[in-house]
Order: structure tokens, then C-alpha cells, then sequence
């Protein structure tokens, strides 16, 4: 077994008290799929005795759809639509009922990790798109959060991704797949059951993302925390709040600016008119290397790749790279620039280094003398995430063209250009301070555990070798 898990696991039994030795628990790998004992169910059928029932009644039923399922924290988004089961039974949605989890098979979701346990379920029950695969465990056997957090293991859906059929931006992962994917489950052992086992890997690894994990990404909460400034210094009225004049006098004077904020104006600018979308050839076909090959690469190889920009929302939407020998200057992005994706449009990131994207990505970059691309990247996401971009609605060119923000106007003093510097420069610094309250906020409650994607991925790779070895 891998050292460092178990280096882990001895320090979280001397926390918690625990009394297993990992070392002598034998695995077995159960199909995901295909389980003749019917431990795991796959895409499980209906209830019909109750669906039925519930039509009689004109009773109502859960709906999740496919931008439901949060794909950071890995839960169901609330709240929950609620329709009637006889709507939901005419139109073709996926079944599933409490405790069941939800793993979409399409693209970008499924790279993402949108993978959820359903719980309180209008009647028990739910529907939702049929882009997702429905997973039920069986209690007697299985814990559902262990089977969760098999099925969010990222190297799952490293696997998963070049095996989907399709085109463009509507790939799915084949039945085909999973049915030779297997979970590793403990054997009963040292006088405990397979589900107390399985409790106690459940709590280790809440333990040691709580210890070690990166915390959750509060995104929508930081571009909720730079809109309300925005509003404060571009207000709708002609009175700025004090207190933002207060904080930008005080960053003026930290930095030594002349600059003077009474009289600044702003003005609306569509982004097309500001930004510059240049036309890149996109690369078809999925990554050469994952981003863990291309960590374990010498600097000189690395040089070798140029990484992809796809539909995620992890390690800057970079999702693996590709072979500059099977890639021509017309497949690199312009640098610096600012990437986003379909269903991510209110998520922008910086690419300071030339980058390719496909079907699913898209690039943008500023105009010299007329705009600055950190302004961009501030202000952009603010009105993109007014417009809802999701699963449902997905932003691509246009709708990012259409998108107006608000520039300030040249004064007798500054350029705009200048204005949009400082503030930028103002913006990080209030970024900065807000991810500080927040880590420090979040230090000092009891609070969900993030998902630490490395530590999890070795977890299970170490016990699936067990469980082979066997």
C-alpha cells in the first residue's frame, strides 16, 4: 500500500481513536456496472407502483437539471424545482430516488466532476436530464458517500474522457466504459463489518482534505463581494459611496497615485468594442498528456507542450496538453489573453502563456492603448454572471461580445487606460483582503471539507491494487 496513505492513515487514527490496521484489510473490486449480487445498481428502473400512484394523486416529484449539480462542492444545487410526476413521466428524464448519486456522462460536466448524492426528493423521487448516469448503492453493502467519492476520483474521469463518442460539444461516456470500471470494497476484517471499514476510509479522507485539501473556491462569492464595489464606485446615481471613495483614496495614497477620484466618470462599452477575439484553429481530438505526466516532465520537455483550455473550472481550465509537433501557430492563443468556457462564462482565467482551446473554450484579449486586460478580467465576469451562464445557457462569442461594461472616461489628467490600471490594481488588492477574511472565517468553523482531488485519486489507486493483487 502507497506509504504516504498510510503515513496519513496512522496519524488520523491516533486523532480520531481509530483502531483498524489498513495494512491487513483485503479488498474485492466490485463492477460499477455489471454486479451479480445487485450491490451497486446501474441506471436503476422506476418504482412504477409508486410513480402511479403519485400520478393519482397529481402529486409533485423533484427535477434536477443538468447546471444542478454544483461541480465544485459536488452536491445539488438549491433549491430544488418541483414539477408534477405526470409532466415529468411524459417527457424523457432520467429516473432516481434519496441517496442515489447522479454522474454526468457528458462533456465538459463530466470532466468537471458534476457528480451529486440526491437527498430530500420531493416523494422520495426525481427526474433530471438523461445526460446523467444514476448510481444506487446498497446500504447492506455499500455506504453512498464511499461510492461518491469514488465515482468524483479524478483519475475516473481521466479514464473516462478519451473513451466518449460524439462530436463536438455533446460527447458522452459509453455504457461501454463503466461496465469495466470497478470500486474497490473492504472485506470484513479485525472484527469489523465492510460498511464500518468503509465509514472509516469515509472519515479519514474528510479528515485529511480538512487537514491537507485545498479549500473550496468561493468564486460566485468573491465576484458578489467585486460587484457590490462596483456598484459602490460605478454607482446608478450620481453619488459614489463614501465608503468606496474612502477605501480608493486610501489605496491612492498607499500607492503614491495622483490621481483623482471625485471627478471620474464611467461610461457603457460593449466588450466587442473593447476587446480584441482573435481566430484561433481549434485542436481536435483529446489531450497527449495529463497534467500529472506533464508535472513529472523535465523543464526542457515540458517546453515540448502547450496546454489546453477546456471545459473546467480547475488548474486555471487548463485540462491536460498537447504535442506542439501535432499543432501550427494558428492553434496558439495570443499572450497575455483571457479564457473561458461555454458553461463557465462567468469564470474567466488569465493565460499569461500561449495556450490551444477547442470546441468548448474560447479567448479574448485587450486593445492596446484602449483597454487593460486585468480590467477586463474583473469587470467582465460581473455582468456574465447576471446573465446565468450555465449548462442551460452557454455563452459562447457573441453573447461575451454583447456584454456591456463599464469603462471610465479619459479625465484632463488620465487616460481611461490609466483609470482601468489603478483600479485593477485596487480590485486584486480587495480581492486579496476578501479571500483572507473568508480563509480566516472559514479556519475558525466547522466546515464542509473540501475535495482534495490528489490525495483521494492515490487512495483509491492504492486500494484498487490491492484488491488486484488479491
Amino acid at each position: 500500500m502507497n506509504k504516504q496513505i498510510l503515513k496519513r492513515f496512522d496519524l488520523f487514527k491516533k486523532v480520531k481513536g481509530v483502531k483498524l490496521d489498513l495494512e491487513k484489510v483485503e479488498f474485492e473490486n466490485i463492477n460499477l456496472v455489471n454486479d451479480p449480487s445487485a450491490r451497486i445498481l446501474f441506471n436503476p428502473p422506476k418504482d412504477r407502483i409508486k410513480v402511479n400512484k403519485l400520478i393519482e394523486e397529481d402529486a409533485l416529484a423533484s427535477k434536477i437539471p443538468m447546471d444542478g449539480v454544483d461541480e465544485i462542492t459536488g452536491t445539488i444545487k438549491l433549491p430544488i424545482i418541483e414539477e408534477k410526476v405526470k409532466v415529468l413521466e411524459d417527457a424523457s428524464y432520467r429516473y432516481f430516488e434519496n441517496g442515489d448519486i447522479l454522474w454526468a456522462k457528458v462533456t465538459p460536466c463530466m470532466e468537471n466532476g458534476n457528480c451529486a448524492i440526491v437527498s430530500n426528493l420531493e416523494n422520495g423521487i426525481g427526474y433530471g436530464s438523461t445526460e446523467f448516469h444514476v448510481f444506487r448503492a446498497d446500504p447492506n453493502f455499500v455506504t453512498k458517500v464511499y461510492l461518491w467519492y469514488y465515482l468524483r476520483d479524478r483519475s475516473l474521469r481521466e479514464k473516462a474522457k478519451p473513451t466518449m463518442t460524439g462530436s463536438g460539444g455533446l460527447k458522452r461516456v459509453p455504457k461501454s466504459f463503466l461496465e469495466g470500471q470497478y470500486i474497490p470494497i473492504p472485506k470484513p476484517s479485525q472484527e469489523l463489518t465492510s460498511i464500518e471499514i468503509q465509514k472509516i476510509l469515509v472519515d479519514f479522507i474528510q479528515y485529511d482534505n480538512s487537514r491537507w485539501g485545498n479549500k473550496l473556491d468561493k468564486t460566485d462569492e468573491l465576484i458578489a463581494a467585486l460587484e457590490k464595489l462596483e456598484n459602490a464606485i460605478v454607482p446608478k446615481t450620481l453619488e459614489k459611496s463614501p465608503v468606496a471613495m474612502r477605501k480608493l483614496n486610501r489605496f491612492s495614497h498607499l500607492t503614491k497615485s495622483t490621481i483623482d477620484w471625485d471627478g471620474l466618470e464611467f461610461k457603457s462599452e460593449r466588450v466587442e468594442e473593447i476587446s480584441i477575439f482573435p481566430s484561433i484553429s481549434r485542436v481536435t481530438g483529446g489531450v497527449d498528456i495529463s497534467l500529472e505526466e506533464y508535472e513529472l516532465l523535465s523543464e526542457v520537455d515540458k517546453n515540448k507542450y502547450t496546454p489546453l483550455v477546456s471545459g473546467t473550472v480547475t488548474n486555471n481550465q487548463i485540462s491536460g496538453y498537447i504535442a506542439n509537433s501535432r499543432i501550427s501557430e494558428n492553434n496558439y492563443s495570443p499572450t497575455p489573453c483571457l479564457s473561458w468556457t461555454r458553461i463557465n462564462a462567468s469564470i474567466f482565467f488569465r493565460q499569461n502563456k500561449p495556450v490551444c482551446i477547442n470546441d468548448d473554450s474560447f479567448v479574448l484579449t485587450e486593445i492596446e492603448d484602449v483597454s487593460d486586460l486585468d480590467y477586463l478580467n474583473f469587470t467582465i465576469p460581473i455582468e456574465a454572471a447576471k446573465n446565468g451562464f450555465s449548462w442551460g445557457n452557454k455563452a459562447g462569442i457573441q453573447k461575451i461580445k454583447d456584454l456591456e461594461i463599464k469603462l471610465p472616461k479619459k479625465s484632463s489628467t488620465h487616460s481611461s487606460l490609466d483609470y482601468q490600471k489603478f483600479l485593477s490594481s485596487f480590485f486584486k488588492r480587495y480581492i486579496s483582503d476578501v479571500q483572507h477574511k473568508k480563509s480566516c472565517i472559514y479556519k475558525s468553523k466547522t466546515a464542509i471539507p473540501a475535495y482534495n482531488d490528489a490525495f483521494i485519486k492515490i487512495l483509491f489507486a492504492s486500494l484498487k491494487n490491492i484488491a488486484h493483487a488479491d
